[in-house]
């Protein structure tokens, strides 16, 4: 049974101490539920930040979004496609990773992988979501120098934190060495950052 004191635990224990809280999240009945909610969290809180943006008058930036969507309604868009396109990331991530790691003698099952490698989302609210939430509401910094400059670094460290635990989820999941966890995890990486860069701005 799921078990919200649970989720919040292993939510803390990913940024704390992934391996031994990836090794209890697979050994759970409802393990897959408990990555689909770490996925869904990511995927609400930044739905609100993209609708509150909208509202403020945010419009992406930096390229042309891919998909034939008038820019300055992009982010209103983005509200209801941001949780579907977050999930499709999420199975493809899982997905990929299953077909490599098992070819590298992986032992897991995709259930496992689905369990353990939603985790590695929630480590985008920090150095992602938080910062740029609190944006939304100071529109008169959108363009100050100092934050368009953060913007590489801040994606940056999101994206290194939330590999290097994807491959400790992957290594715990289908008992892989580590070099062969790392190498699983940035190719199975690949598909699932594509569909995000995409559809998500």
């Amino acid at each position: 049974m799921f078990s919200f004191k649970k989720f919040w635990s292993y939510c803390w224990g990913t940024v704390a101490r992934p391996g031994d809280t990836f090794r209890q999240v697979i050994g759970e009945r409802s393990k897959v539920a408990y990555g689909f909610a770490a996925v869904m969290l990511l995927c609400v809180l930044y739905s609100v930040a993209v609708l509150i943006g909208f509202f403020k008058g945010a419009t992406p930036a930096g390229y042309e979004p891919f998909l034939r969507i008038p820019t300055e309604s992009y982010y209103l868009w983005q509200t209801f496609f941001t949780i579907p396109v977050g999930l499709i990331g999420w199975i493809l991530f899982a997905g990929a990773a299953q077909l490599l790691s098992r070819s590298l003698g992986g032992q897991g099952s995709f259930e496992d992988n689905l369990a353990v490698l939603g985790f590695p989302f929630i480590l985008m609210l920090p150095f992602s979501w938080f910062p740029e939430m609190v944006m939304t509401f100071l529109p008169w910094w959108w363009d100050a120098p100092a934050w368009v400059a953060s913007t590489p670094y801040r994606v940056g460290v999101s994206t290194v934190w939330f590999l290097i635990v994807s491959a400790i989820a992957l290594r715990q999941a289908q008992n892989l060495s580590v070099n062969r966890a790392v190498f699983s995890t940035l190719v199975s990486f690949v598909p699932s950052i594509a569909v995000q860069i995409t559809y998500l701005h």
